[in-house]
């Protein structure tokens, strides 16, 4: 009987270190599987991250090229706007300028003021 109960003990301890082995091996596998889907999941954001980087960019790209080509078409225009005004202002002023200068326009004027100041008497 002493020998049976060794044996028993034997295989009880072969079976538990058969059983011990497994588990082991199975975490080790169950561990393996966890570290490709977290490397998986990682690349993938990776990857993700670098396409919504890329779209930015070329986005910022294309909304600097569009507000570059508005700046310069609205200083045109200003550009445009500040030439005609100057223009009209320097013939306006010359027009001032030549009919208060002239002798034919203060004389029409002084007998203007002459008419008005009789009319009014």
């Amino acid at each position: 009987m002493a020998l049976s109960m060794k044996t028993q003990q034997q295989s009880l301890a072969e079976t538990a270190q058969g059983v011990q082995a497994l588990v082991e091996a199975n975490n080790k596998e169950w561990e393996k599987k966890y570290q490709k889907a977290v490397t998986d999941y990682e690349n993938q954001m990776s990857q993700t991250e670098e396409k919504y980087k890329s779209d930015l960019k070329e986005r910022n790209l294309v909304y600097e090229q569009e507000t570059t080509k508005m700046h310069e078409k609205h200083k045109k225009e200003l550009e445009l706007a500040n030439k005609k005004y100057a223009d009209l202002k320097k013939t306006h002023d010359k027009e001032v300028h030549d009919l208060f200068q002239n002798v034919g326009t203060l004389k029409f004027v002084k007998e203007m003021r002459f008419f008005k100041k009789q009319w009014d008497e």
